[in-house]
């Protein structure tokens, strides 16, 4: 068997995603179960508060995202002339290639383009602020192993708003397949409640409808990309990374003020206490340490799923990342894995429906 060297580079991508997708899942969860108040209870009317801060990790998130920018820029800097010359003016390439004699028309037409690229990045930053702050939040309250289990639902969610936004058609074959994903997908959460008390099944519950909702959102994000995404195939990925992150982190330093002081924190929980969880990280060495690793792991990552995309399938990505949940430690039970392989099973079937068709067309004429 000879290996090329695009298929090296390829399972090399997938080994350090794989390794992103666990470290950076399992230092998320990690920063959930550091104790930052009554840790040596003295009671037991006293209880014990961990770090429930997602707002704070999505902000690490942002600027993890914005460091992609630094790589993006020095990488525009060494392309050819040709390419920067392709659409000036523009910070975005266009991947048109059109001719307009008239001056006038060409600054219109690009300033136009601008705007709809503006205002695609601005949605997708919104819809990406919303899915990571639901998936952080759901990762409080189930362990990591079932929050990567569930993401492979988002095929489900995928098709659906495919098919209202972008008006795609599916046969049967394929909705069968959808079919044998969403029994996973069930399998997997109703068996999160076995042998829990009543206030555990609690948490598991809201914890699974968190994350579940994450996944709907991506979804969304998925399918306005593949409807949009044309108008960037020129752009340096990375820059597309940080521009998205850059927005967010700009959006959120408008609204935390006002989050901060209009937001009941003994209701919520402190999990928009800013303030509170900033002392509480600079108070906590291995909290500092963590968050310190987690933002330039986040700028790592991105860059791997960007490449990764580009090389491979989304397909492939999304199975390497359900496949994480295998490097992680916690625990989970054998009827979880069964609707797991169910998901990874349902999703691939649902990819190369073609070719099992074709399958079953041979075993027929046999």
């Amino acid at each position: 068997m000879q290996f090329t060297f695009n298929s090296i580079r390829i399972f090399l991508l997938f080994v350090g995603y794989l390794i992103c997708e666990a470290s950076l899942t399992l230092i998320s969860k990690d920063q959930d179960l550091q104790c930052v108040k009554n840790c040596q209870r003295q009671s037991i009317f006293e209880e014990s508060q961990h770090f429930n801060q997602p707002y704070l990790q999505l902000l690490a998130v942002l600027i993890g995202m914005v460091l992609c920018l630094i790589p993006g820029y020095i990488m525009d800097c060494f392309k050819p002339d040709k390419i920067k010359k392709s659409s000036p003016g523009d910070i975005f390439s266009s991947t048109e290639t059109l001719y307009i004699e008239d001056m006038e028309q060409k600054e219109k037409f690009h300033k136009e383009n601008k705007l709809k690229k503006g205002f695609f990045l601005v949605l997708i930053t919104f819809i990406d602020l919303f899915a990571t702050f639901f998936s952080y939040l759901g990762l409080i309250y189930i362990s990591a192993s079932i929050h990567s289990m569930l993401s492979g639902s988002v095929i489900l969610f995928t098709t659906l708003f495919s098919i209202l936004i972008l008006k795609n058609k599916y046969s049967k074959v394929e909705y069968i397949f959808l079919f044998v994903v969403f029994m996973g997908a069930i399998v997997v959460g109703f068996s999160s409640f076995y042998s829990n008390t009543d206030n555990q099944n609690v948490n598991i519950g809201i914890g699974i409808f968190f994350t579940i909702l994450a996944d709907a959102i991506l979804s969304i994000q998925a399918v306005l990309q593949e409807k949009f995404l044309d108008k960037f195939k020129r752009t340096n990925p990375m820059l597309i990374a940080g521009y998205i992150g850059f927005i967010g982190l700009v959006t959120l330093g408008i609204i935390s003020p006002v989050v901060q002081y209009s937001v009941n924190h003994e209701v919520t929980g402190n999990i928009f206490n800013i303030v509170l969880g900033y002392n509480q990280v600079m108070e906590n060495k291995r909290l500092l340490i963590s968050f310190a690793i987690f933002i330039p792991a986040i700028s790592i990552y991105n860059v791997i799923i960007l490449y990764t995309l580009k090389y491979s399938s989304a397909l492939n990505l999304k199975i390497v990342g359900c496949l994480s949940f295998l490097a992680k430690t916690e625990s989970f039970f054998w009827i979880q894995f069964l609707g797991f392989v169910l998901m990874i099973c349902g999703t691939i079937l649902f990819e190369k429906h073609e070719l099992v068709k074709q399958i079953f067309k041979k075993i027929k004429a046999f």
